[in-house]
């Protein structure tokens, strides 16, 4: 049999194995951590972080309470939840700038009769934190024959409140491209100050037609179910033009807009 001697050694030969087995395994169900936001004031981290200990997701908070990690498989997923939550406010030196700018700092180019306004560009926000990647959207306003488009991209609530508040009822606009197909990132301010004739929506006519009933569903956010049916309210089914389905083609007469129905179907033409 073992000595005494042998009997510990063999003892503390299965405790150690049984850590080691421990700490692999734990390494092994870890989650692949990403950095969600880098650079926050703490003001701004400690809310997110709130609320996502409140709502019950992951998170790792760095020492110097500036970055916040997440697992990568849900980093997209807590981007939408902090621009839908509106969990980053702007610092100091952030929307206090705009009162400061003009609206005829903007750039602009010109192709024949057509001009492009650039309204937005990422580095509006500059030094604040971008919530979301969408908010570095490039926002145009076309011109060509007296009328106007306002090509919002996929800009989310932040990018639309600067611009909002940067140009006011400049916005006037005839046609508008809704906000990020549909699913998020518009408000109605912003459509009340655009109060356009037409609406774009750079989405199905399958996803269109669930965006405007109100209702909740996988691919819209939660204010999409306010600002879609206030902006389809806002213009009329007639003057929405959605992205498939049958071509129709705006065009200029006589100063006045005109849609040409066609035969032909966006998904066959294609």
């Amino acid at each position: 049999g073992l000595d005494d001697g042998q009997k510990l050694g063999m003892l503390a030969l299965i405790v150690v194995t049984i850590i080691a087995a421990t700490f692999f395994l734990s390494k092994a169900m870890e989650p692949d951590w990403v950095v969600l936001y880098s650079d926050l004031n703490e003001v701004n981290a400690l809310t997110i972080v709130e609320n996502m200990k409140k709502n019950g997701y992951q998170y790792k908070l760095s020492e110097d309470k500036k970055s916040i990690l997440v697992p990568s498989s849900i980093r997209d997923d807590m981007r939408v939840f902090v621009a839908e939550n509106d969990l980053i406010k702007n610092g100091d030196g952030g929307f206090e700038l705009l009162d400061d700018m003009q609206l005829g700092s903007t750039d602009f180019m010109t192709f024949s009769n057509v001009s492009f306004d650039v309204l937005y560009t990422q580095e509006i926000m500059a030094p604040d934190v971008m919530p979301w990647e969408n908010d570095s959207s490039l926002v145009l306003r076309m011109s060509f024959c007296g009328k106007t488009v306002l090509f919002m991209a996929d800009c989310q609530r932040t990018s639309t409140g600067i611009i909002c508040q940067m140009y006011g009822e400049n916005l006037k606009s005839d046609v508008l491209q809704v906000n990020h197909h549909g699913h998020s990132g518009a408000t109605t301010e912003l459509f009340d100050l655009v109060a356009p004739t037409y609406a774009l929506w750079t989405t199905s006519c399958d996803a269109f037609e669930k965006r405007i009933t109100g209702e909740k569903y996988q691919f819209v956010s939660v204010e999409g179910t306010i600002t879609n049916p206030y902006i389809y309210n806002m213009v009329g089914r007639e003057h929405c033009l959605i992205a498939d389905g049958p071509i129709k083609i705006l065009t200029v007469q006589n100063g006045e807009f005109c849609i040409e129905e066609t035969d032909v179907d966006f998904e066959t033409h294609i």
